[in-house]
């Protein structure tokens, strides 16, 4: 069983989030913060665009759900990466959702090849007629006007 943590130990997570909500933090700071054991810290590296592509790769198949999530909707995900939280979802949740591997048909980074495979297992049904999805605009820049 976890003990509650202490104030410090509290705020020192807090300070962590922090950290990763900043776009100024270093990819290397980014890659170390992707391991943390507090959550929220994960999830906003996950969000982060700076977060480098093999600490996304660990985060696209982290055992939260939410940081999961964070983590497909970041445009610098690598194919691979992609692949993998597309095969985790399938072994899963099987035909039961798609809500990981609608993200990656529509992924920037997702090769014709891991589309394909996408489509064929059912994900998207009209892929040319699906537009590119808001979640993928980087969250530091402005929205277009």
């Amino acid at each position: 069983m976890q003990g509650v943590p202490s104030r410090a130990e509290r705020l020192a997570g807090y300070r962590r989030v922090l950290e990763t909500r900043d776009p100024a933090t270093a990819p290397g700071r980014l890659r170390q913060l992707a391991v943390d054991s507090v959550r929220p810290v994960r999830l906003w590296a996950a969000r982060n665009p700076n977060t480098p592509p093999d600490a996304l790769a660990l985060l696209v198949v982290d055992q939260d759900g939410n940081v999961r999530w964070n983590a497909i909707i970041n445009p610098g995900v690598p194919t691979e990466a992609l692949r993998r939280a597309a095969e985790l979802e399938a072994r899963t949740s099987g035909d039961a959702y798609f809500s990981i591997r609608e993200r990656v048909v529509h992924h920037p980074n997702a090769s014709d090849e891991l589309r394909a495979e996408m489509v064929e297992a059912g994900t998207c049904r009209r892929p040319e007629r699906c537009p590119k999805p808001w979640f993928y605009r980087n969250r530091f820049e402005s929205a277009p006007a």
